[in-house]
């Protein structure tokens, strides 16, 4: 965290929709046992740096990088000092290193924004589905490539048949249910899985506590619901045996409208 002498820092900053915050620094993880304090008259906005022991220094971390050269240093995040914390595009790096950014599953960090400076902040957020690095700069891009659909923070392969789609959830959250998904994108998120066995995510001990809102089910078979594939590419709650949603019907191995020629 932010530094001065051996005591940590803080500042205070203006956002964008005009609320006051206080900024620090996430920390870089446990000082090892048998480091001696940093004792000096050094203010380091951004954490004192460590030797290769792990041990703080009296030097300082750089500042997190705001440009980047490649779309693996960009990535969606909240940042929870703006008033309205829409999910944007950041630097990995500014990620990582500020305590109110954080990762669109990660734990909303506290005593980030001023609630009294942000009372009737009117805001309207878009998801976006991915961040792009565009002219050295993050971009978030509501779009997606050919060949996908957007999804909530994300683009999704389309499908092509029923087989294409199954029903999962999201166990790395506190609230939430099942809902239809590619496979492809079951298989390549470790949180979303059919049954909470299937998972590798939970929440953080106490992290849903308060919030009056369901937990994901245990598995998204039961009560007999499927998934099916749309004629759009999008996969879709259907009922029982497969059978295609309200209003549309089966044709070529997809659920298209009623009324389709």
């Amino acid at each position: 965290m932010r530094s001065f002498a051996i005591m940590s820092s803080l500042v205070i900053l203006v956002s964008a929709c005009g609320s006051s915050r206080e900024r620090t620094t996430r920390d870089s993880g446990p000082i090892p046992d048998g480091c001696t304090p940093v004792t000096c008259a050094l203010y380091c906005e951004y954490g004192f740096a460590r030797d290769a022991g792990g041990c703080e220094v009296c030097s300082c971390n750089p500042a997190p990088a705001d440009t980047c050269a490649v779309d693996a240093e960009c990535a969606l995040a909240i940042d929870y000092a703006d008033c309205c914390g829409c999910a944007a595009a950041f630097t990995q790096s500014r990620v990582d290193l500020d305590r109110c950014v954080a990762g669109l599953r990660e734990t909303p960090p506290v005593g980030c924004r001023d609630e009294t400076m942000c009372a009737g902040v009117a805001c309207r957020c878009a998801p976006p589905t991915r961040a792009v690095c565009e002219m050295g700069r993050c971009v978030a891009r509501y779009d997606c490539p050919d060949g996908q659909l957007p999804a909530l923070y994300s683009c999704v392969p389309a499908c092509a048949s029923h087989a294409d789609c199954a029903l999962a959830a999201d166990h790395g959250v506190c609230c939430g249910g099942c809902s239809a998904h590619h496979v492809q994108t079951i298989d390549e998120d470790p949180c979303l899985a059919r049954t909470a066995a299937e998972s590798s995510c939970s929440p953080a001990p106490g992290a849903c506590d308060g919030l009056g809102c369901p937990s994901p089910p245990t598995d998204c078979s039961f009560g007999g619901a499927s998934a099916v594939c749309m004629a759009d590419g999008s996969c879709s709650y259907g009922g029982a045996d497969g059978a295609c949603p309200g209003g549309s019907m089966e044709m070529d191995g997809v659920c298209v409208p009623v009324g389709t020629p």
